[in-house]
């Protein structure tokens, strides 16, 4: 299970092929995202009930890491209150 930045969210991605017709139906909840080939190779992603889960109890994680970043710009001790 990955975590994409850029609002995409949380999604399991599966290496190589998209899954077969027969694999599709085995897995309903499985909801085919989008196709990325990069240097690392060619990989399908998916969402699922559990990466709708941690969607809705996590969100968009992009911006809680930039707040984190202008924190320890302004002040390192500010992270430690997190």
């Amino acid at each position: 299970m990955e975590y994409i930045l850029l609002q995409v969210g949380f999604l399991v991605r599966v290496e190589g092929r998209r899954m077969t017709a027969d694999v599709e139906e085995y897995l309903p909840d499985y909801e085919f995202a989008f196709e990325d080939a990069s240097a690392e190779g060619s990989g399908m992603y998916y969402r699922c009930e559990r990466t709708r889960d941690l969607q809705a109890e996590f969100g968009d994680m992009l911006h809680r890491i930039h707040d984190l970043e202008v924190r320890s710009l302004l002040s390192p001790k500010a992270l430690l209150c997190i």
